[in-house]
């Protein structure tokens, strides 16, 4: 199981289980948790979700998506 958090100023926005790794990554595709970066920042090339194989390779982009105000994580439970 794998547990997903979006946490926005200090507070916990999202907070969701997954029975798989691939149950996340639908998730992530339909919500779209990026788009709003484009507002601030338009030459920002935003992940392609698609392509990430790994909770690893998930992590490395929530990390280099880490705005401290704005995180995202994901972990195995």
């Amino acid at each position: 199981m794998i547990k997903f958090v979006e946490m926005n100023e200090g507070s916990k926005v999202t907070e969701k289980t997954f029975n798989s790794f691939e149950e996340l990554k639908s998730h992530l595709i339909e919500s779209d948790y990026f788009s709003w970066i484009h507002d601030n920042e338009p030459e920002k090339e935003l992940p392609n979700i698609e392509e990430v194989e790994t909770l690893e390779e998930l992590q490395a982009i929530f990390d280099e998506f880490d705005y401290s105000w704005w995180t995202l994580t994901a972990e195995e439970i």
